[in-house]
């Protein structure tokens, strides 16, 4: 019976907030000048974030159903990916238009230390600020716990 449960609230969790990502990669990718870039957007970051950004949403969904407080080590993992910085980072680079290569998204995804330290700024800060009204509403635990 929590299995069911489990996977019925985890899909109303992770479902609105991947097809969000994709729906803003995707109109992006429709205006005049990046149409060009749709094809290696879509092939070269498109699925790869899509599939680790379903993995991590999971992931806090079960930590939250579960009560399950993470090492601040498997939180940041996870934590990380749900940061988005990634995802914004190849939005600007998609609006830049012809400018941006293949080369850069591929840059992109392999998750430089500077994707890497501003996703974890970006990650501890946005818990510090929201942690009482995340707690008050019921919600993971965050890097304030862990």
């Amino acid at each position: 019976m929590f299995a069911n449960t489990l996977e019925a609230d985890t899909g109303n969790y992770v479902y609105p907030k991947v097809l969000s990502l994709y729906e803003t990669v995707i109109s992006i990718c429709m205006y005049p000048k990046v149409l060009s870039l749709y094809e290696t957007v879509i092939s070269i970051c498109l699925y790869p974030k899509m599939k680790s950004a379903v993995r991590a949403y999971h992931n806090e969904a079960k930590w939250f159903h579960r009560n399950y407080v993470p090492t601040l080590e498997e939180y940041l993992h996870v934590a990380l990916v749900t940061a988005d910085v990634t995802w914004f980072t190849i939005i600007y680079f998609v609006g830049m238009g012809r400018m941006a290569t293949k080369e850069v998204f591929h840059w992109v995804l392999n998750n430089p230390k500077i994707i890497q330290a501003t996703s974890t700024i970006i990650r501890v800060m946005d818990d510090m600020a929201s942690h009482k009204f995340e707690q008050e509403r019921g919600h993971a635990a965050s890097s304030v716990e862990c």
